[in-house]
């Protein structure tokens, strides 16, 4: 035990602690990819980073209980477009943890404009809660595109310029659900 004033004998044992308390994490699941890849990808249409080495696998112990889910996404497309982002569930959408509809306006999880140099890689990090629904087992993934009006190479952790020189570097996307008690 831990020695603790208050306490008719001052020391905290388990007893002394509430249980069936929410909010505990049960367990983590995470990747992390260090290598490229890259995606020839039609304006407007999500690439589902699903099979690329950047998903993470769990199983819910109760339907109750919360899945957090955080991602570190490195990226780069040439032409300096706008960039929307979203978690998905098994490949497809997770549709309580984007925006509200509002006319032809795109329902995701994060968004990131054009930038200066767009030969520059960028860096976006994003969290969202989702319930766990069901004690099933899923696949956590990322989704992104771009809104160039043209099909575009997209690539995961290099730049869009990738000149062997020290000026260019090499990322990691990281990927991260949490079961935490209801």
């Amino acid at each position: 035990g831990i020695s603790a004033g208050g306490l008719p004998d001052g020391i905290i044992q388990s007893a002394d602690l509430a249980s069936g308390v929410g909010g505990k994490i049960l367990q983590v699941q995470n990747v992390v990819k260090t290598d490229v890849a890259s995606n020839n990808l039609a304006t407007g249409t999500w690439w589902s980073v699903y099979n690329a080495g950047l998903q993470v696998s769990l199983t819910p112990s109760s339907a109750s209980n919360k899945i957090l889910l955080m991602a570190t996404i490195s990226w780069c497309e040439g032409s300096g477009q706008y960039y929307h982002f979203r978690f998905e569930k098994d490949g497809a959408e997770i549709t309580d943890i984007v925006g509200d509809a509002d006319g032809s306006r795109r329902r995701v999880t994060a968004h990131m404009d054009s930038q200066s140099d767009n030969a520059t890689g960028r860096t976006l990090t994003f969290t969202a809660q989702v319930s766990a629904g069901d004690t099933n087992s899923r696949v956590y993934n990322i989704a992104l595109k771009h809104t160039s009006g043209a099909t575009r190479q997209m690539y995961l952790n290099r730049t869009y310029v990738d000149t062997d020189s020290q000026g260019y570097g090499r990322a990691i996307s990281t990927i991260t659900a949490m079961e935490i008690a209801a």
